[in-house]
């Protein structure tokens, strides 16, 4: 997974430049500065993602307020980031990016989540599963 991470580019600051982000396709990972335990090893992933818009999937993510959020069943895994992202004081969390066309994006996420859990038997901890 580690060589898979030196192909995307890190957002610095992404939550200050919602307005600046990339209104491409791709696939993003929020890693942490600290390793998670997880059911074998550890890992810095908390999410594995894929969007039509980075922007606009950000600005989904951080505009809304979260009683908000939390009163929408379709935005459950916004709600649970976003908490998690306002909570987490003790490790910084990076956003990182890798451009991808459309027609590629679902199998690309794909193959990373299954990646990901081959090596450590289970999803990243702020995805919902498999897909």
């Amino acid at each position: 997974m580690k060589k898979e991470l030196s192909l995307f580019t890190d957002i610095k600051g992404f939550k200050n430049k919602k307005n600046a982000l990339p209104q491409e396709s791709g696939v993003y990972i929020f890693a942490s500065s600290k390793n998670i335990p997880r059911l074998v090893g550890s890992s810095t992933i908390l999410k594995i993602g894929e969007t039509l818009n980075l922007k606009s999937r950000m600005k989904r993510y951080f505009n809304l307020s979260l009683s908000r959020l939390s009163k929408s069943p379709k935005r459950r895994t916004a709600f649970i980031l976003r908490n998690y992202l306002d909570n987490c004081s003790n490790s910084k969390v990076t956003l990182l990016f890798k451009p991808i066309k459309e027609n590629s994006l679902l199998k690309e996420e794909k193959r990373l989540l299954k990646m990901y859990f081959e090596e450590h038997f289970e999803v990243p901890p702020l995805n919902m599963g498999l897909k």
